[in-house]
């Protein structure tokens, strides 16, 4: 095995999903790559339609150049927030003495943006909810079925406690 693939959000399942990433990188000598994808809906501040009608042209106008640059905030917020979580996870990486880490951050879905990076990985490390885990705790991560289904390759679903992996021996 030679690249093993960590989807994160920075979320409370992320910390376990670098410890075991780091635990099967040691133990196969393989390279991490880290991938933060800012899904594309949290880039809009608001949803925009036409309402140069019912509140006349400078109005709207005005309207929309204020949308754009609350919308180029919200991008600025999501990149700082995405680049916070990748350092996050390198220095998790690092205290677990991995050094071999490729850190991506991409805007977009995460089950679009897989396919680029599961071509040259071996195994796919995720957590079993992610920032949204709060709601509906006893469900799944509303990405996890889509990446599972979509992946060619192995995939490893964190849980919210980190276990070490015992191989029995016989």
């Amino acid at each position: 095995m030679k690249k093993i693939l960590l989807c994160t959000d920075g979320s409370a399942f992320a910390a376990n999903i670098y410890r075991y990433g780091a635990w099967f990188a040691t133990r196969l000598k393989a390279e991490v790559d880290v991938l933060c994808v800012t899904d594309i809906r949290s880039q809009q501040a608001i949803p925009t339609e036409n309402l140069s009608g019912s509140i006349g042209i400078d109005a709207s106008e005005n309207l929309l150049n204020r949308l754009v640059e609350l919308e180029h905030e919200k991008a600025k917020i999501n990149h700082q927030q995405a680049k916070l979580v990748l350092q996050s996870a390198a220095q998790t990486l690092k205290a677990e003495g991995i050094n071999k880490i490729n850190l991506f951050h991409k805007t977009g879905f995460l089950v679009d943006c897989l396919e680029e990076f599961e071509a040259s990985c071996d195994l796919i490390v995720l957590g079993k909810r992610g920032e949204t885990a709060e709601f509906a705790s006893k469900h799944l991560g509303v990405n996890l079925e889509r990446i599972v289904r979509s992946s060619h390759k192995p995939c490893l679903v964190t849980s919210h406690q980190f276990q070490p992996i015992s191989l029995l021996s016989k």
